[in-house]
């Protein structure tokens, strides 16, 4: 079965980062992307990823709301949602992270390996 992934950052690299990593270790994954909030919800709510990785730091809204809004949309709720951050690292912002929605939350920099464990995982459930 082809799994969907959807990948929230405005990071010039995460897509294809993920993307490259995805066909070695999940060769059934299909990976689309997003730079921003906006957009990253409008190809949710049109693609219905399995999956979403989420930075937490994007241009036009934080990855809170975001997740947020995942959650409270019939055609989202059901994704898994990883966030991501650079910037939020301290344990209050998991435990935001987690009240937002998030099924898992990453600090950058992370290891590729450990964030598709985590995604198979997830999607297994």
């Amino acid at each position: 079965m082809v799994n969907t992934l959807l990948v929230i950052d405005d990071g010039e690299n995460m897509e294809a980062l993920l993307g490259r990593a995805a066909q070695l270790y999940m060769p059934d994954l299909k990976i689309i992307g997003a730079k921003t909030g906006a957009e990253g919800l409008g190809k949710a709510r049109a693609a219905q990823p399995q999956a979403v990785v989420l930075d937490v730091k994007l241009p036009d809204v934080d990855g809170f709301e975001v997740c947020r809004q995942l959650r409270a949309d019939p055609l989202t709720k059901n994704a898994c949602i990883i966030m991501i951050s650079g910037v939020a690292r301290e344990p209050s912002d998991v435990v935001k992270g987690e009240r937002a929605g998030a099924d898992d939350y990453i600090f950058k920099p992370f290891n590729i390996t450990d964030l598709l464990t985590r995604l198979e995982k997830l999607l297994k459930r």
